[in-house]
């Protein structure tokens, strides 16, 4: 009698317990449309071109002639002012957008509201550059870009994370990639081709909501992997912000420490890109040299972030493009510390770009299968995104002394080398990546 007793019990807790949920598999689900992947790509390529067209010809075309104004002061000192206080605000807006977007995500079931007021402000922020004459000016103006810029750029890598299953996001990843490479030779081009005037600013707010908007406006038409998955429950009372959604694992650390390094190897590098060739080669066509650098820079990167994009879906293996991409810049960064000639001048930015191609075509896809939890993908992509906007601010505070007063162009790029191989080290700790 207790046996049967007992065996009514445990039936009738197993009717009316709740069903474990099992863990869901994206292996099934459709791939999002080539329309929609295009327009992704175009609008990041928009975003690029805003942050630099200015970084890489008008800031610096503009911090000389302030400087020209002001008794005391240097061009490099402006410049590394101005980006550094640019990329710090960069630090903190990345993140909040990306909170705003899980906000916006999980209670109305649309991130799009967050990239256009963000882009707005973006817009705003190029507009007052383009009349700004002095130092403070310029700061105020940088700030909105890169405030206002990290809005959509927050949005769009979580549209990765919402609607590419895991199976191509080393494809997608890699043309994310790609598309930041033809976004800054957008944005040079535009620069160069305007005589790096100030109108140059102009053209760039102008080109920015042209590619921005249209993935805005089909965006919503789709479905995300929320929506196949049986296990997610979107409420109004779910606004992501629940404190078991914020773990950072080994894994999420692991991925956030290696593509610090890799930034901050890529941003040493390009920083002073204009000033290295007006030192070395030539001072008044500094602006083409960087535009013809700037382009070959962006086809080989290009070419290497797809391929091995491509490669790493099919070889399901992730970790070994990061190791090629942080030896491979490293042996570039090299060769730019002992460029005195163009034939080597060409050959650091062809090797240096093979090796930043091999890990943006990973890149993506490593820190969105690093996640910690799906209801918080757009916040975690934005702490994610301080290893990327940090490096912008540590850059210049470790290059300016060192170009300055530490051995010149020659120990910053042997430095930049040691860092590439430095940011290895915390490869092991992605599990959750092969």
């Amino acid at each position: 009698m207790t046996e049967n007793t007992g065996a009514a019990k445990s039936a009738e807790q197993a009717l009316y317990s709740e069903p474990v949920a099992e863990e869901f598999s994206d292996n099934h689900v459709p791939k999002p449309s080539r329309s929609w992947v295009a327009l992704l790509i175009m609008a990041t390529i928009g975003v690029y071109c805003g942050w630099f067209g200015p970084l890489q010809i008008l800031l610096p075309a503009q911090a000389d002639e302030i400087a020209q104004l002001m008794e005391g002061v240097n061009k490099e000192t402006i410049l590394a002012t101005v980006a550094g206080i640019g990329a710090t605000a960069s630090m903190i807006a990345n993140p909040t957008w990306g909170i705003l977007s899980d906000r916006s995500y999980n209670r109305r079931g649309s991130r799009v509201p967050v990239a256009i007021a963000g882009m707005i402000v973006g817009v705003i922020g190029l507009v007052w550059l383009s009349f700004a004459v002095t130092r403070t000016n310029m700061i105020l103006g940088w700030l909105l870009v890169q405030i206002g810029l990290n809005g959509p750029f927050a949005v769009f890598i979580a549209f990765v994370a919402d609607r590419v299953p895991e199976r191509m996001r080393g494809t997608v990843g890699g043309l994310f990639g790609m598309a930041q490479m033809a976004g800054a030779v957008l944005g040079t081009l535009l620069a160069v081709l305007l005589n790096e005037e100030r109108i140059g600013y102009i053209a760039v707010a102008i080109a920015v909501p042209l590619l921005v908007i249209p993935i805005t406006v089909i965006h919503n038409k789709g479905k995300d992997l929320r929506d196949y998955d049986p296990n997610f429950a979107r409420s109004p009372e779910d606004s992501g912000f629940k404190r078991e959604n914020f773990r950072i694992d080994g894994s999420f650390a692991g991925a956030f420490m290696t593509r610090f390094f890799m930034n901050l190897v890529s941003a040493l590098m390009l920083l002073y890109l204009f000033y290295f060739i007006q030192e070395r080669f030539t001072k008044d066509g500094a602006g083409d040299l960087v535009l013809i650098l700037t382009v070959v820079y962006v086809l080989v990167s290009a070419i290497g972030a797809a391929g091995g994009g491509v490669l790493s879906d099919k070889m399901e293996k992730r970790k070994v493009w990061v190791v090629l991409g942080g030896v491979t810049m490293a042996v570039g960064a090299v060769m730019f510390a002992y460029a005195h000639s163009y034939p080597l001048l060409y050959g650091a930015v062809t090797v240096f770009a093979i090796g930043w191609g091999f890990y943006l075509a990973v890149d993506v896809g490593i820190i969105t299968s690093a996640l910690p939890d799906k209801k918080s993908a757009a916040t975690m992509l934005g702490v994610a995104n301080l290893a990327s906007a940090s490096p912008q601010v540590l850059a210049p505070v470790m290059a300016a002394p060192i170009v300055l007063h530490l051995g010149g162009y020659t120990a910053l790029y042997i430095i930049t080398a040691a860092l590439g191989v430095i940011a290895l080290i915390f490869l092991p700790l992605v599990k959750k990546v092969r």
